[in-house]
């Protein structure tokens, strides 16, 4: 099953995580910040959308696959 990992990445061309968290909310829990910049630019059908967003989400797979 995949799981949401939402995640505050470095603004450099390496996109380091260092914050993540299973929602946005928790995320911007976690940042003191609104959860409104982590949905914005976690949601691809946005028309302002960017790909160099400080802010990414990326679906887990928890299963192995055997």
């Amino acid at each position: 099953m995949y799981h949401p990992l939402y995640m505050a990445v470095t603004q450099d061309k390496y996109e380091l995580p260092y914050a993540w968290a299973g929602s946005a909310w928790e995320l911007a829990q976690m940042l003191g910040v609104t959860v409104f910049p982590i949905l914005h630019a976690t949601n691809k059908r946005d028309k302002q959308y960017t790909e160099n967003s400080k802010y990414k989400l990326v679906w887990v797979n928890d299963q192995d696959d055997e």
